[in-house]
């Protein structure tokens, strides 16, 4: 019986996640953003100024090469900017932009607005359990891929 739920859930949450996926997919089409644009911007702000490539590349789980390339088009794009590390000049610290942050507070206002959607026959205790359930599911992935 345990073994069922356990599928059984791994099914539904793996459905759920593709779902999600593409409905991020047809959001971006229509509104001329760039799909992956909110998670990149939200792991540079998520390290308050203090966000190394190597902090970015970590946090998308992507290879440094990967990160540069991001980060380039990004500087280019005007989104974020360097700052470098006090005492490493080869250092640098990634920093969002003004621009940078309204576009990711905009994509975050869609997120919220879609998951107000999404959750909204939901009990305040319900989110909160669901979000403390998802947590525990995120370490444990976290412990899996490491």
């Amino acid at each position: 019986m345990t073994d069922d739920l356990s599928l059984q859930s791994y099914i539904i949450l793996h459905n759920t996640a593709r779902k999600l996926h593409f409905l991020a997919r047809i959001r971006s089409k229509s509104e001329g953003i760039p799909q992956e644009l909110g998670r990149t911007l939200n792991a540079i702000s998520h390290k308050n100024g203090r966000c190394t490539a190597k902090d970015f590349a970590a946090h998308l789980r992507i290879t440094a090469p990967s990160a540069t390339m991001k980060i380039n088009n990004l500087l280019e794009e005007g989104l974020i900017k360097k700052r470098p590390v006090s005492q490493d000049h080869r250092s640098f610290f990634l920093e969002i932009t003004e621009r940078g942050e309204k576009l990711r507070q905009q994509i975050n206002r869609q997120n919220i607005e879609v998951g107000s959607r999404i959750f909204s026959s939901f009990t305040t205790q319900q989110k909160k359990d669901f979000v403390k359930m998802l947590q525990i599911i995120d370490q444990e992935i976290d412990r899996q891929i490491e």
